[in-house]
């Protein structure tokens, strides 16, 4: 992706757009995969970026590999929904067993 296509970086003072992107991507289990995420965070593991969004397909958060996606499109403004913000992911990712 080209340096100029990607989105802003964002922080609590500057939050990510209200905007929800769609790509092309891979996914090991089944081969190529179409998405449309709404944004969230972004966060370094150490060996990998990656997006943490509340995914449309699947209608749960889910975060993905920034390295595997391809094709990005801007797509219009999504409306602000309670249980798909940021708040809500982190709830979603503390509730997981350990």
């Amino acid at each position: 992706m080209p340096l100029a296509a990607r989105p802003p970086i964002t922080t609590p003072d500057n939050p990510p757009p209200a905007t929800p992107y769609s790509w092309g991507g891979a996914d090991f289990a089944s081969g190529p995969t179409q998405r449309r995420v709404w944004p969230l965070a972004l966060a370094y593991w150490g060996a990998r970026w990656t997006l943490g969004s509340w995914c449309e397909l699947r209608g749960d958060f889910r975060n993905f590999s920034l390295g595997k996606i391809v094709d990005l499109q801007v797509l219009e403004q999504y409306p602000d929904q309670e249980g798909r913000r940021l708040a809500g992911l982190l709830r979603h990712v503390n509730a997981k067993p350990k």
